[in-house]
């Protein structure tokens, strides 16, 4: 026994339906409520209006099945963000070298204290330069190890070591990925794979 099913998609909850169809002799068929809800722009990102089609009702059932697993999975991959990496967001970073210029970790050094954190929750960033406190966003991209910052807002005070700082929060916009091996994080640009652009140890 052969049995109709009709692809219905619907504009205002851009959802399709499978709505499965039994003729009855000498009048309409005989259609139960609809079955499969799925979001049709997780499976193609096109609208489809009406597509009839007649199968048996095991083809039916194993179409069911299909629809719905794809809508899960799409789901899953589309509408879940990629969380923050507990291991970049869950240390305060001491800096320890811009551009290959080693920084200075004494206490009588103005850029002993020089860090910047990464939070999880807000994708924000916070810090302290060798002169002045900054704050920016950040944000993870779906391939591991990428890392982009924001330009970072800071306080005006000026130091002995604004040279190092200039170059610091210069630095940061230009990431495009991270390592940590370690206790190490290192922070790159588009224009060097191997060479670090900041480098950071974690602290104590």
């Amino acid at each position: 026994m052969s049995t109709d099913a009709t692809l219905l998609y619907s504009p205002d909850s851009a959802l399709v339906m499978v709505q499965l169809c039994r003729p009855r002799p000498g009048g309409p068929p005989s259609c139960p409520a609809a079955a499969c809800p799925c979001n049709l722009h997780s499976l193609t990102g096109l609208p489809l209006v009406s597509v009839h089609f007649t199968l048996c009702s095991m083809r039916i059932l194993t179409l069911c099945v299909s629809l719905m697993s794809t809508c899960l999975v799409s789901s899953c991959q589309q509408d879940t963000p990629k969380p923050a990496s507990t291991e970049l967001s869950a240390t305060r970073w001491m800096l320890t070298e811009v551009e290959a210029v080693p920084i200075s970790l004494s206490s009588y050094s103005d850029t002993y204290r020089s860090y910047i954190q990464f939070d999880a929750g807000s994708r924000a960033t916070a810090g302290l330069a060798p002169c002045n406190s900054f704050s920016g966003t950040f944000t993870q991209g779906a391939t591991a190890g990428q890392l982009t910052i924001s330009q970072q807002g800071s306080t005006r005070t000026t130091c002995p070591a604004q040279t190092i700082e200039d170059n610091y929060l210069a630095a940061l916009p230009k990431t495009v990925r991270y390592e940590i091996s370690g206790r190490e994080l290192r922070l790159y640009d588009a224009t060097n794979s191997t060479k670090p652009l900041l480098l950071f140890t974690a602290a104590e």
